[in-house]
């Protein structure tokens, strides 16, 4: 109801303003048409009067013929649910679909009742040899035949582990005495070389830069003759077994003193001292005839002595073998 009478208020409206504009343009006309005698016979026309105020509504005219269809307006707002419709009456069959994926396999069915016996297939071919089956359990022995004939003899087999030890048996009795041996022919004593010597240095050896024999200028026993006092060695005069001992001592407190006794190229020991003042080392060796054994003082150190032998090499056979 509100909405057709906003409708027939804007019709009047409109009409109102299309009559005022017809009655505008009429009076416009006329005017025109006098305005040429007005201008010889009439004075300047007066300022146009104040619109009346709009009258009241006409009545409601006929019903107009309907409007062509607007535009379609926007979507509405979903509406709710409306309640489940009455099932409808079956179609007809569809075509068929696809056929589905495999499905999975089912749980085992019971198992069936026997089925009666079918009829003799025709004999197969000859199958292959099946593999060998068990070993079967042992039968019963049988009854013992009679002892055939010695075969030949086998070979020697392999000989076995050793036992375990027996028991230590019983104590026997005491034996018979033994005759009393004849005296044996008297020994012959065998001749030990004696060998030995002591020697010292009487004269320190400042800081060397390359290693060095130490030559013992002072001879305090020599039997034998083994040791030489022009290059410093001991020359092993017979084959055995020997026992060397050097001491040496420590020049200042700015070097150290390291020397090693040798065995021809062979080091055989050395004696090192860096905080204390003499150094001592000893060495039992075996050694052919021919061998050198000399002292060596190594790079880089010195060492020191003077008429009280402080530095000194010593050495003696302990036993030959001449074997």
């Amino acid at each position: 109801m509100t909405t057709n009478m906003e409708l027939f208020v804007k019709y009047c409206i409109v009409v109102c303003v299309l009559q005022v504009c017809q009655t505008v343009a009429q009076q416009t006309q006329e005017d025109t048409q006098t305005e040429r005698c007005t201008n010889c016979c009439n004075g300047i026309p007066g300022i146009p009067g104040i619109p009346g105020s709009a009258g009241l509504p006409g009545s409601i005219g006929q019903k107009g013929d309907n409007g062509e269809p607007g535009l379609a307006g926007l979507p509405g707002e979903k509406g709710t649910m409306g309640e489940q419709g009455t099932k409808g009456s079956t179609g007809e069959p569809g075509l068929a679909g696809l056929p589905g994926e495999k499905g999975t396999m089912g749980e085992q069915g019971t198992k069936g009742s026997t089925g009666e016996p079918g009829l003799a297939g025709l004999p197969g071919e000859k199958g292959a040899m099946g593999e060998q089956g068990m070993k079967g359990s042992t039968g019963k022995p049988g009854p013992k035949g009679s002892r055939g004939d010695a075969g030949p003899a086998g070979q020697i087999g392999v000989k076995g582990e050793q036992g375990t030890k027996g028991d230590m048996g019983s104590t026997g009795g005491q034996g018979v005495q033994g005759q009393k041996a004849e005296k044996g022919q008297r020994g012959q004593v065998q001749h030990q070389p004696r060998v030995a010597f002591s020697v010292g240095r009487t004269s320190p050896i400042d800081r060397v830069s390359s290693n060095m024999v130490v030559i013992y200028d002072k001879v305090h026993s020599n039997i034998g003759n083994g040791y030489n006092t022009d290059s410093g060695k001991f020359t092993c005069p017979v084959r055995g077994s020997y026992i060397f001992m050097t001491t040496a001592l420590r020049q200042t407190s700015s070097y150290s003193v390291h020397v090693c006794v040798m065995k021809n190229t062979l080091q055989l020991t050395c004696a090192y001292e860096t905080s204390g003042r003499a150094a001592s080392n000893s060495v039992i060796i075996d050694a052919e005839q021919g061998d050198e054994i000399w002292v060596r003082l190594l790079s880089g150190h010195a060492l020191h002595s003077n008429n009280r032998d402080y530095t000194t090499f010593t050495g003696y056979l302990l036993f030959s073998n001449t074997d």
